[in-house]
């Protein structure tokens, strides 16, 4: 019963967020991998209500997407239930060898995200980093539907240099198709800048950022509520397209 309960606040919730102006809902799955439970046991627990609210996501015109940085992902259960659009990850399935191998399973159905390992934008090498990029190109871009990222946040203290790297490396390939700078890595300085290098060398593609979607929609809230607040179009304006985590 408490499940339900939270999930039916959650209905309401990803609805009115989906009535605000938001494009997706991208789901923090966590608990649907291996580094937290079974796959059994997610899906007596959750799976059912995710189905449910994928629904209500779908039933509004938006997209579901779906972020899991754990280990041994459970890909499977979590299309069943969820039918997303797009999957986010740092490390390969729990039915798959490799992220080639994932690619081959999943990836004629939906977009692909990853799988850059977040730490190395702080420590390692540059040639560290562009091996890695390259890795998950050769990889999961072969027929498109893949989205070159970090598997999991981009951290805000990091180096602006190695998203720049990341960008002037593959921009020319034909899988992307969008610029993001993190899905649930906080605001900073290093990520305004990473959104206006991103528009300014290469404005064919939209760039998203979800903790500006998120400070739009915060702003908007109050604004509504008769509070006081920034303008939400400060935060709209750096980016082309808003999600909701």
């Amino acid at each position: 019963d408490a499940c339900w309960n939270v999930a039916h606040t959650l209905a309401d919730y990803v609805g009115a967020l989906c009535d605000a102006g938001a494009d997706a809902i991208m789901w923090d799955t966590l608990f649907a991998s291996g580094s937290i439970m079974s796959k059994a046991m997610w899906k007596d627990m959750e799976a059912e209500q995710m189905s449910m609210l994928a629904k209500v996501v779908r039933d509004h015109g938006c997209m579901n997407l779906i972020h899991n940085c754990g280990q041994k992902i459970y890909f499977d259960v979590q299309i069943e239930a969820v039918q997303p659009t797009a999957i986010s990850f740092l490390y390969p399935p729990d039915d798959c060898k490799d992220f080639a191998e994932c690619k081959e399973k999943y990836g004629k159905d939906m977009l692909l995200i990853g799988c850059v390992t977040p730490a190395n934008a702080v420590i390692g090498t540059d040639e560290e980093w562009d091996q890695q990029c390259r890795d998950q190109i050769d990889a999961m871009a072969k027929g498109g539907g893949f989205m070159l990222a970090t598997g999991c946040e981009y951290p805000a203290n990091a180096s602006f240099d190695r998203a720049q790297r990341m960008m002037e490396r593959d921009k020319n390939h034909v899988c992307i198709f969008m610029w993001s700078v993190g899905n649930e890595s906080g605001p900073g300085v290093n990520h305004k800048k990473m959104i206006e290098y991103f528009k300014r060398r290469d404005p064919s593609r939209i760039v998203h950022a979800e903790d500006e979607s998120r400070a739009a929609y915060r702003a908007q809230t109050l604004i509504a509520e008769g509070k006081e607040a920034p303008d939400p179009e400060v935060y709209r304006s750096y980016i082309d397209i808003e999600s909701r985590m």
